[in-house]
């Protein structure tokens, strides 16, 4: 009996080999009146809007006007960087320090990150618009001798974390990671640690409310996500995914909608729903960032250790890069890295391949209007 209808596919076709499923078959009141056995000869995979191409480099975060913030490779050297697809790269300023990196952007193009000390220790760093450099140095709660700048929000309140290794009055080396905020005025105040090991605690993220995502272990030593209040330093286990004994938070939004990875799975945790696991391919998968609308950016593996460039959109469902992004006859690209996604749906990923048979290359693309309704 021939059966007319549409079906959405979520799939991916590796072969040319058609796909072949079951599907149950209703009638215009709802009712299951069987099943149907169908072949699908093609799939139509939907293209992303293409914004630039650009050489490679390590993206960390993109903001609202499309300005992207990482590290490249100049003269042998990691070097701070911001790119746009107008003017490209423009280097920030190491004041005289040997290697640096951007790890996060906020909207009025202030980045916080990395940068050398003379003894080659990373310190936390950040950046004005102008690329002008301030090492903003770590508190002086122990002798550390580095220090991560990981995030900054709109209102210039800057997260991160500082490690030491201290012997202390049992005679034996301690090593030690305590997370911080630090506002615009300068002051340094603590995150609290999830437990008695204080070696793991790594905050992430910030939104423009103060709340801060990232790692922190538990007393059997396992990192478990969390998140903390900026002012207050509270911390709030966030926990695993069932049948995992681990989780790092790596974004949060507006909404307090927070995506990571829990054990070798992607996840989104909300407070109405706690954590949930992302769709994949049933290998690994990472949650790297959300936007306020709720798409979010990661990986997921096609195999074991081939990982590709992927989103979920805000219904939970799995988009695979790696045949939405448009190439010239005879070019190819497989995205391997996903930067991070904004607001307006501008996404920057890395991959092999490229425009004019590239090795590698970055490009910025944009989620097309109607994508994912």
């Amino acid at each position: 009996m021939p059966v007319d209808g549409t079906m959405i596919v979520s799939a991916r076709q590796l072969t040319k080999d058609p796909i072949v499923g079951r599907v149950r078959v209703a009638n215009e009141y709802g009712t299951i009146i069987g099943a149907a056995d169908v072949t699908i000869a093609t799939v139509d995979v939907p293209k992303l809007d293409l914004v630039a191409w650009a050489p490679p480099f390590v993206g960390a975060a993109l903001n609202e006007s499309g300005v992207v913030a990482g590290d490249r490779q100049y003269n042998s050297r990691m070097t701070p960087t911001i790119w746009t697809a107008a003017d490209g790269f423009t280097n920030l300023d190491l004041a005289g320090g040997r290697y640096g990196s951007a790890l996060d952007l906020n909207d009025g193009q202030i980045a916080v990150g990395i940068a050398t000390d003379s003894a080659l220790h990373y310190l936390p760093a950040q950046w004005a618009k102008d690329g002008s450099l301030t090492v903003l140095g770590v508190p002086d709660w122990r002798p550390y001798s580095s220090g991560y700048a990981t995030a900054v929000n709109n209102k210039g309140v800057v997260t991160g974390f500082s490690e030491a290794i201290v012997k202390e009055s049992d005679g034996k080396n301690h090593s030690y990671s305590d997370g911080f905020v630090r506002t615009t005025d300068g002051t340094f105040s603590k995150l609290a640690h999830l437990s008695s090991d204080l070696t793991g605690t790594q905050p992430r993220a910030i939104n423009d409310a103060g709340m801060i995502v990232g790692a922190s272990r538990t007393d059997g030593h396992a990192p478990h996500a969390v998140a903390w209040d900026a002012t207050s330093g509270v911390v709030q286990d966030l926990g695993t995914l069932p049948g995992q004994n681990s989780a790092q938070a790596n974004d949060v939004n507006a909404s307090r909608t927070v995506v990571g990875t829990s054990g070798d799975d992607a996840f989104v945790w909300t407070e109405a729903g706690g954590m949930q696991r992302l769709a994949d391919y049933g290998y690994n998968a990472t949650g790297e960032k959300v936007t306020d609308d709720g798409w979010i950016l990661g990986t997921v593996e096609l195999f074991p250790d081939v990982a590709v460039s992927a989103m979920w959109d805000p219904q939970g469902r799995l988009w695979d890069l790696s045949g939405m992004v448009p190439l010239s006859a005879g070019d190819r690209f497989t995205p391997t890295y996903s930067f991070d996604i904004n607001d307006h749906h501008q996404l920057m990923v890395y991959g092999e391949g490229g425009p004019n048979a590239a090795w590698s290359s970055s490009v910025m693309l944009r989620i097309p209007a109607g994508l994912g309704n």
